[in-house]
């Protein structure tokens, strides 16, 4: 069952605050930290 009342960390992962980049696709993904690794290290942080 779900834990009712109790505090849940929670984080938000996406495009920061800035102008938009033009590029291929992998390039966009790294210039804004929306690859799978920074992804998961800020999942990691959010655990610590």
């Amino acid at each position: 069952g779900a834990d009712i009342g109790k505090p849940i960390k929670m984080a938000m992962v996406g495009v920061q605050d800035k102008f938009g980049d033009s590029g291929q696709p992998w390039e966009l993904i790294k210039s804004f930290g929306l690859t799978g690794e920074h992804i998961a290290t800020q999942c990691l942080q959010l655990l610590g």
